[in-house]
């Protein structure tokens, strides 16, 4: 079944030892108005984290200019929904060796991507705000650091707040663990010395 933003935060103040749980995020309550000072901040940090399967995309860049500046050779739209920009895409895929260099930066065109590399393909952890996608992991993981975020202002002993961030810390670890699980790797691509002793 899949989760809500109400069922991530009822977790949270659960987590703090917080027993007035929420019936609607629009309640005028004390709880109500903490829980959505942080809910997104919450979801954001916690995608950041960890390049999350449910939160990756990929996205052919669109071109804004070709030498922009002297530092690089290409400058590209950064994606609306983007949170966080992960990597440039090579024909070598995620065994590249030596992945292009890009920064991030804004122009008059807004959030931008400097790049050397053409045609540049992005992998970025998307903007998801449907808890509705969120596997129970991502929920759990973002359930915890609203509860670090909450803490200081709800939990009546502070020492479950800061707990809170260790727990997360370890649902993150442990998610990339499980994701691991659930993909296939190419091999890795031998050095060119090694391809010719063969």
């Amino acid at each position: 079944m899949p989760l809500t933003d109400i069922q991530i935060c009822n977790m949270a103040l659960g987590h703090i030892g917080h027993t007035k749980f929420l019936a609607d995020l629009s309640e005028r309550s004390n709880e109500a108005n903490v829980v959505n000072n942080f809910y997104t901040q919450a979801v954001e940090m916690t995608l950041e984290s960890y390049p999350w399967p449910e939160a990756t995309k990929y996205v052919t860049l669109g071109l804004v200019e070709e030498d922009p500046n002297d530092d690089w050779d290409y400058l590209y739209q950064y994606p609306s929904d983007c949170l966080y920009a992960r990597r440039i895409v090579t024909t070598n895929g995620r065994v590249e060796p030596t992945p292009p260099p890009f920064i991030t930066g804004y122009s008059e065109s807004g959030r931008v991507i400097y790049t050397d590399e053409e045609d540049a393909v992005l992998e970025y952890t998307l903007r998801l705000e449907d808890p509705a996608l969120f596997r129970p992991t991502l929920g759990e993981a973002i359930s915890w650091y609203l509860a670090f975020l909450i803490g200081p202002g709800l939990a009546k002993d502070q020492k479950l707040t800061q707990g809170c961030f260790q727990v997360w810390q370890a649902m993150t670890s442990r998610a990339q663990q499980r994701a691991g699980n659930e993909q296939q790797h190419s091999q890795e691509i031998d050095s060119e010395a090694i391809r010719s002793r063969a």
